[in-house]
């Protein structure tokens, strides 16, 4: 799908195509899609005739339809998924996942990685400083346009550069895995999602006389010099007054028609371009894979048309460089050299891997047991999911051990929750179930972009800004990340903007804070994340979906047909039960006494039961009155009971401590 005007959801090319298919053939019995059907509502928007809009149903059209369930959250999606599997009107099939295993490969980075990744943060605070001044140089701050699209240029730079950081600094971990599975007889599959071909392409072509291979720059330094040269805000911009007397912004252009170039914002440039152009930045993990294991370990499936590879001269026995060409005959030759247990590892990307199979497959030589490593998660969960479908398929000797590969560094959430909010609405809109999406691979904690998620955000700028937590600076941090200007007014408040609950910024500019302040400022929005997540379990309004309904002992008290639908005669019935649970008691010590909203313990002088007493915030009665109330924890885990003050006043309560 893609965004269409006021943030509206297209349907994509493909999903066009399946309602003209459909409009084409009225009299078709089963409309069948291939892969991934639905990673989110919006892609239900071509399956027309499954009736869930329209005349009859709930939902006036299919954008009623998207948005009121997308409202409800993943419990929705999952009951929508069931309802329709129930009807026999919708069927997603895939292979079980019973044997497959899982796996977290966590890399440490060593304390060089550390301050070579310092380094790098501290280079692109260096550009965004710059590009304020840049931008005021120029006279571009004030053209909304020119502005806002230097700076999303800029953070599209930073957010792509970190994550091929972070995939290539805990190759070193990868590398060692690797080593050991081959050793116990494994064969090993790694998944990337892109392989940086544009920058080592451009790095070719910018080659001069004398220039060698050797000396090739072949990591992500390209996306911060590209931005610099392509991105950075250098033209001038004037200020002037159209006809309805309106005061705007436009470039400058010489008599030729040229835009003018500010001389001390090209020189901005310059500079910034020779200090960063000798950063410390590490190769790009194709490059370190193949250096270590040689093209004849490695079998590469990827879109890249050419490559720089190391040799060992058969005279010398020295390295040297050698520039590759690659068709999609070298593809399948590799794909055939693994296969045929002719290499021992194999790496695709997303534009090398459609289509094709790795798993071990009986008909196949190679049937040894296959240890996938998702060295780089990117953003697109069907890429995932149908990358871990590579490996795993029919007629296969062993089911694959999946592993995802991340590092310690706090930022590196940015790209594991953006896949994980995915795969939990894949698995509640296939199977009715959320957590056959990611299939045990993520947890619930790695979805950093639920509701629960954005108000723990909002409460962590708050507290930042309020001082409340230590040892960060609000000022600094937001300035750091591009955010003081949006979240702070000229006086230093909070302003009410939705930023404070975007998480996936949050996420993508704490990449360029350095490592130590990016776990600390993590760390701090984690704990109210918890925290919140907690309350929520206690209160019983934490989101978890549909569950299985579990007790001691179950009474079906009620039971009464609700509906018969006229086409199937399908029946949705109310059923009431009744549920008997055993009491767990509520210690003394698991309340929390420190928080500021417990007034103390209370008991009741008449029926002798004591009570943890909160203050629950004030509501409005319908005469406008506003009033206090308090929240009284039981002595029985999870249960609660919420009474205005002035009741609670005048019943039988005596304070015990």
């Amino acid at each position: 799908m893609r965004k269409g005007k006021r943030g509206m959801k297209k349907p994509s090319v493909s999903a066009l195509a399946g309602i003209e298919l459909q409009k084409r053939l009225p009299n078709a019995k089963v409309v069948y899609v291939s892969a991934t059907g639905a990673t989110e509502v919006s892609n239900l928007a071509y399956a027309e005739r499954l009736g869930l809009w329209g005349k009859g149903t709930d939902f006036a059209d299919k954008d009623d339809f998207i948005n009121k369930i997308e409202s409800g959250g993943l419990a929705a999606m999952e009951l929508v998924a069931r309802d329709m599997k129930a009807m026999g009107a919708y069927i997603a099939r895939s292979l079980s996942f019973e044997d497959v295993k899982y796996e977290t490969l966590e890399h440490t980075l060593s304390d060089e990685q550390a301050e070579i990744y310092d380094k790098m943060a501290e280079g692109w605070q260096i550009v965004l400083q710059n590009l304020d001044k840049a931008l005021e140089i120029t006279g571009q701050k004030n053209n909304g346009n020119a502005k806002g699209r230097a700076i999303s240029q800029f953070w599209a730079s930073q957010q792509r550069f970190f994550n091929q950081i972070l995939t290539s600094m805990q190759m070193p971990s990868v590398i060692q895995s690797i080593k050991n599975d081959i050793a116990n007889g494994d064969a090993v599959v790694l998944q990337l999602v892109n392989t940086n071909e544009a920058s080592q392409n451009r790095s070719i072509a910018q080659m001069e006389e004398g220039d060698t291979l050797e000396d090739l720059d072949l990591t992500p330094r390209d996306i911060l010099m590209q931005y610099l040269e392509k991105s950075f805000p250098t033209e001038q911009f004037e200020e002037y007054i159209d006809d309805n007397g309106n005061k705007l912004s436009r470039p400058v252009v010489d008599s030729k028609g040229n835009f003018v170039q500010s001389k001390e914002a090209v020189r901005m440039k310059n500079e910034l371009l020779s200090a960063l152009g000798a950063m410390k930045v590490p190769e790009g993990p194709l490059e370190i894979l193949l250096n270590t294991f040689g093209t004849d370990v490695v079998a590469e499936v990827t879109g890249r048309t050419r490559r720089v590879v190391k040799t060992k001269d058969p005279y010398s026995g020295k390295l040297t460089a050698k520039l590759e060409n690659r068709t999609k005959g070298h593809v399948s030759a590799d794909i055939k050299a693994f296969m045929d247990d002719k290499k021992k590892i194999l790496v695709f990307s997303d534009a090398g891997g459609t289509g094709e199979s790795f798993h071990a497959d009986l008909a196949a030589k190679n049937q040894r047991h296959r240890r996938h490593y998702l060295i780089q998660a990117g953003w697109r969960a069907v890429n995932a999911v149908q990358g871990f479908g590579r490996t795993h398929r029919t007629n296969q000797k062993s089911a694959p051990t999946y592993i995802l590969v991340t590092t310690n560094l706090k930022g590196q959430k940015r790209f594991i929750s953006s896949i994980a909010r995915r795969l939990d609405q894949l698995g509640a809109l296939t199977k009715g179930e959320r957590q056959t999406g990611s299939q045990g691979l993520f947890s619930a904690k790695d979805n950093l972009e639920s509701s629960i998620a954005r108000d723990a955000l909002a409460k962590f700028y708050k507290d930042l800004v309020h001082g409340a937590i230590p040892n960060l600076n609000a000022v600094s941090v937001l300035e750091k990340m591009g955010l003081k200007e949006t979240l702070l007014d000229e006086y230093g408040n909070l302003n009410e903007v939705q930023e404070l609950r975007d998480t996936t910024k949050f996420l993508s500019r704490i990449l360029v804070l350095d490592s130590k302040l990016q776990n600390d400022v993590f760390d701090a929005f984690s704990q109210r994340l918890d925290d919140m997540t907690e309350l929520a379990a206690k209160n019983g309004t934490l989101d978890v979906g549909l569950e299985n309904l579990k007790a001691d002992k179950i009474e079906v008290v009620d039971e009464k047909v609700l509906r018969i639908d006229e086409n199937t005669g399908a029946e949705t019935k109310y059923i009431g039960l009744k549920t008997y649970i055993k009491n767990i008691p509520l210690e003394f010590d698991d309340i929390d006494t420190t928080l500021k909203s417990f007034i103390g313990f209370f008991k009741n002088t008449k029926s002798g039961n004591i009570r943890a007493v909160f203050s629950a915030g004030n509501t409005t009665l319908e005469n406008g009155d506003v009033v206090e109330k308090y929240r009284l924890r039981t002595q029985v885990k999870l249960k609660s009971d919420t009474v205005l003050k002035d009741k609670f006043d005048k019943g039988y309560w005596e304070k015990v401590s």
